[in-house]
């Protein structure tokens, strides 16, 4: 069978055994075949067809862009399919069985940092029944130190005042903006 005639399937397959060749965790392994079994469900049967033209099309899918329910999937979900495809035609590329790589276009969409999550109550009382707990003077200064954070909103290293300093003066680096707590009642 020449190169120009492998089927996807069989690309897929070595795709996955170099996973496992190069350690990759059976996780993200698992979350490659599930990306890549969607996509070979759409695409072509041989690795020879497969132009940027297709990528895109899957990508433009309701298969790619929606989970199961019909809603729209969250950005960073259709971004891990994005660099799953990329990975893929990269190896399949690189291993010459395709003469371009038909995911080179392919881009991550821009996503913000989401915002921390909150502790459960019940893990929120859990642990301050544990630091109620415990005893000496480090034990009450942890509890202090939770109590602040739990209460005000706080981050650790604002709490702390852990700060860059630079050796040549007392400023911090690089330059923080003053930060705004909101004050809650809590505690």
């Amino acid at each position: 069978m020449g190169l120009q005639a492998l089927q996807l399937q069989d690309a897929l397959a070595a795709f996955n055994d170099q996973l496992r060749a190069d350690g990759r965790s059976e996780h993200t392994i698992l979350q490659y075949a599930r990306h890549l079994r969607a996509f070979a469900w759409a695409a072509p049967p041989t690795l020879a067809e497969i132009t940027p033209a297709t990528v895109a099309d899957f990508m433009n899918a309701d298969t790619a862009r929606n989970r199961l329910d019909g809603k729209p999937k969250r950005a960073t979900s259709v971004n891990a399919l994005r660099s799953t495809l990329r990975t893929f035609f990269a190896y399949a590329h690189a291993a010459g069985w395709m003469p371009t790589n038909p995911a080179r276009l392919l881009r991550r969409a821009r996503t913000g940092t989401p915002p921390p999550r909150a502790l459960a109550d019940t893990d929120r009382e859990a642990l301050l029944a544990k630091l109620a707990a415990a005893e000496g003077p480090l034990a009450r200064r942890d509890e202090m130190l939770i109590r602040l954070l739990l209460g005000s909103g706080l981050r650790i290293d604002s709490a702390v005042g852990v700060v860059g300093l630079d050796r040549r003066s007392t400023t911090s680096w690089p330059p923080r903006p003053p930060k705004t707590v909101p004050v809650t009642t809590c505690c």
